[in-house]
């Protein structure tokens, strides 16, 4: 009998118990799934090989995955901090490439984070994507990309997560 999944589900791999709690970030096709463990690695499983248990009730676990909503930043988050980060995003990525805004994505945050007190989930995935993004004329970004993502989350958000 196949597993099935949807995302936002907790699970936990019993052969693997030192990955912790995972949550379901997607699922694809009629066989795999991937999963966001307490470990804050994603991975891509097989459900041919590898048996998931659900967690029924694991709101109440501490664990980094189990206890987050992707979207949701730190209780506590500084907003001077997260300004300053974006502040100095924008000033090193206002001019990065001619005819592009590759600072739009910190102003939004700052927009977005002041009105609503979290990101949108395009916002999320933007900031997501420059965390994780390569190629030289963008390096200058990645870590900037970093630090906005430490200030609103307390860690680097994965690009799975988006």
């Amino acid at each position: 009998m196949s597993q099935k999944f949807e995302r936002g589900q907790i699970v936990r791999n019993p052969k693997q118990p030192d990955w912790g709690l995972g949550r379901v970030l997607e699922t694809s096709g009629a066989n795999k799934v991937r999963v966001l463990f307490d470990d804050a690695k994603s991975r891509l499983l097989n459900l041919d090989f590898v048996t998931l248990e659900l967690v029924e009730g694991a709101s109440t676990h501490s664990g980094f995955v189990s206890s987050f909503n992707f979207l949701t930043p730190l209780s506590n988050v500084d907003m001077s901090n997260v300004r300053s980060a974006c502040e100095l995003f924008i000033s090193v990525m206002a001019d990065n490439r001619p005819n592009s805004d590759d600072a739009g994505v910190a102003r939004r945050v700052i927009q977005e984070m002041e009105k609503r007190g979290q990101l949108t989930t395009t916002t999320f995935r933007r900031l997501a994507h420059w965390c994780h993004t390569d190629g030289s004329v963008y390096q200058r970004g990645v870590d900037l990309a970093h630090d906005i993502s430490r200030a609103i989350y307390g860690r680097v958000i994965s690009k799975d997560e988006a």
